[in-house]
């Protein structure tokens, strides 16, 4: 790569994205089944990249915690972290704090949410500035991160196999 930059990070990122999502699949997480819209064909579903499945994954809690709007991406549609503070509800069944979740000071909000999902065991990948910048690529990773640790979808009944 004769020693430019840019091409060291790409390849360090494409290492670290692989890492991440290397598990959020329909043959390595039979429960991503339940993303699955009315019309789509398993086939569909299987073929879609990991990003976003997280997507939907997001949008999946988000309906099942009573809410209204959806995300479209894992950059800019969460740096407010409403969708995440919803997703940590979800997934710590109601146990996840929110009381910063109406704060206008962003940082001290982002700050609760890394450390509601650090209660669940998700490693500490990014601070609340690297949130704030809602890079979709980082984000991603952290996100990966989150469904890997626990991905609160239920586990498929024999007759659903």
């Amino acid at each position: 790569m004769d020693k430019v930059t840019y091409l060291v990070l790409g390849v360090c990122w494409q290492l670290a994205r692989l890492s991440a999502t290397q598990n959020i699949s329909l043959k390595d997480c039979h429960e991503l089944y339940r993303l699955a819209n009315v019309d789509e064909e398993l086939s569909e579903l299987a073929k879609k990249k990991p990003e976003d499945l997280l997507v939907r994954w997001i949008n999946f809690h988000l309906k099942a915690a009573g809410q209204d709007f959806t995300i479209n991406n894992l950059g800019k549609d969460l740096v407010d972290c409403k969708a995440m503070y919803y997703l940590a509800q979800q997934l710590t069944g109601g146990k996840s704090t929110m009381t910063e979740m109406e704060n206008e000071d962003t940082t001290a909000r982002a700050a609760e949410m890394i450390k509601n999902f650090s209660n669940m065991g998700v490693p500490e990948l990014m601070d609340t500035e690297d949130w704030l910048k809602a890079n979709g690529k980082v984000n991603s990773v952290y996100v990966a991160e989150i469904f890997n640790t626990k991905h609160g979808l239920e586990e498929l009944k024999e007759e659903e196999v």
